[in-house]
């Protein structure tokens, strides 16, 4: 049987299917060593519109991953080991990500680091590190659900830094951050078990932003301060956060810039300005100031004052009112 005359298509069907033994007798014939080796050029999934020229292995080696299939995986790295193969061919994004998003991850990453320790973490461009992807979860999974937690703890467990600087932040913090606003709290709790740092992370400020009570407790218990000022606008907060201050009528000095110099502002602030009336209260009981400005000079309670919201003006009296 010549190469020529035969189609991938098998290959990658088996792969997909985790279909081992099926793999292992193709591969015994020289016309499929030959076409898994050989490159195509294949449509881009993502970028219908696009083509590559791809590796038919690395395709293989894509399919098994996102199979969960471990046992695949691990045959067909055997198999670019025989053929000379280098394995910085195969552990691409592509590759990374496919086993991240598997059912079985953890099996599936097992392999890929036995050939490639480093892979831990590996730079995956605007999609982030494995340990960010599996923080941030299953986008299509409910809101602090963490269906990877179990990958979260064998990443860090493999020695994944919690406080690797990411893209487009330029100081640790963004996988506990990412954390607050998606994770549940055994994979907040997990990241600072693991060493990462809470100061200037800004995850006390995104658990009142997001009213997770929960997760504020467990920041205080684990030392964070209540009234922490973030001596820089995060990048995600800038123009987010400022189309909240300009429909509330908070922002009348700042110009149509989408990352304005706004800075030092506390957890209260966040709280307030998303009418997180309950954090609102936590805070205050736990010893937030109301009275302290900003960079605008903006303190939480003129800016309650501003928005005319008389629940969280009440949990900013009320609840300092019991300390």
């Amino acid at each position: 049987m010549m190469a020529d005359n035969i189609s991938a298509d098998v290959l990658f069907e088996a792969c997909t299917a985790g279909n081992l033994a099926s793999l292992q007798r193709l591969l015994q014939e020289p016309a499929y060593i030959t076409k898994a080796l050989e490159m195509e050029e294949r449509v881009d999934e993502d970028l219908p519109g696009l083509t590559h020229c791809i590796l038919n292995l690395s395709s293989m080696l894509n399919k098994a991953a996102v199979a969960g299939s471990s046992d695949t995986v691990r045959y067909l790295l055997s198999f670019a080991h025989t053929h000379d193969v280098p394995y910085e061919k195969l552990l691409l994004r592509d590759c990374i990500g496919s086993a991240i998003s598997s059912n079985n991850n953890v099996a599936v990453f097992k392999e890929l680091l036995a050939v490639k320790a480093d892979i831990i973490d590996f730079d995956m461009g605007h999609s982030g590190t494995p340990l960010s992807q599996a923080v941030a979860g299953n986008r299509n999974a409910p809101l602090y659900s963490a269906d990877r937690t179990p990958l979260v703890r064998f990443l860090l467990e493999g020695g994944a830094d919690p406080n690797r600087i990411q893209a487009p932040y330029d100081a640790p913090g963004a996988y506990l951050q990412d954390a607050v606003r998606r994770s549940s709290l055994e994979v907040i709790e997990l990241l600072l078990q693991h060493g990462a740092r809470i100061e200037q992370s800004s995850a006390m400020h995104r658990a009142a932003e997001k009213g997770r009570i929960d997760v504020m407790e467990l920041l205080l218990e684990r030392g964070a301060d209540v009234n922490e000022q973030l001596v820089k606008n995060v990048w995600y907060s800038a123009s987010y956060r400022t189309k909240f201050k300009k429909e509330n009528g908070i922002v009348s000095d700042v110009s149509d810039d989408p990352r304005p110099k706004w800075s030092h502002e506390t957890p209260l602030h966040y709280s307030v300005l998303h009418r997180q009336v309950e954090a609102t209260a936590w805070l205050v009981k736990n010893g937030a100031d109301a009275n302290i400005a900003d960079s605008k000079g903006w303190t939480p309670r003129d800016m309650a004052t501003k928005m005319g919201d008389m629940g969280i003006l009440e949990a900013l009296t009320s609840a300092a009112g019991t300390e």
